[in-house]
């Protein structure tokens, strides 16, 4: 990431007004990104590979106007929060939505931990189905 990809993110994104590390801008990016960089999981079916590296990834969601899947969502955004300053660490999750209680679910899914103003947030953007996105406070 650099000054010029952060600038064509926050086109992408429709993004405007002052960027400064607080939870204001924080909230702000993490409503636009899912609003404006739709999840899509295409390649699969055309026998590409999607790739997980930062450039390829930054290429296909900004450059080229498509979308991702949860992993490729998830670290462009983690690649933006960490170019303004958020502390940002990646986590595998697993999805336990409408599985047997005491199953043990793998590791699929990324989420963003941004551990700010003294409190753990979690970010992800494309939970399964959905085209939405939840934080949660860890207190």
């Amino acid at each position: 990431m650099n000054e010029l990809k952060l600038e064509q993110y926050l086109e992408r994104i429709h993004y405007s007004g002052d960027l400064a590390m607080d939870m204001d801008t924080l909230k702000k990016i993490h409503q636009l990104h899912p609003k404006h960089i739709p999840f899509e999981n295409i390649d699969p079916y055309t026998g590409t590979v999607p790739s997980l590296n930062a450039d390829d990834v930054f290429q296909k969601l900004v450059v080229h106007g498509r979308g991702g899947y949860c992993y490729e969502q998830n670290l462009l955004l983690s690649e933006v929060l960490k170019y303004i300053g958020f502390p940002v660490q990646l986590q595998l999750g697993r999805v336990v939505w409408k599985r047997e209680e005491n199953s043990i679910a793998a590791k699929t899914h990324l989420l963003l931990i941004v551990d700010f103003e003294e409190k753990k947030t979690s970010r992800r953007l494309w939970f399964r189905y959905s085209n939405t996105y939840r934080s949660f406070s860890f207190e």
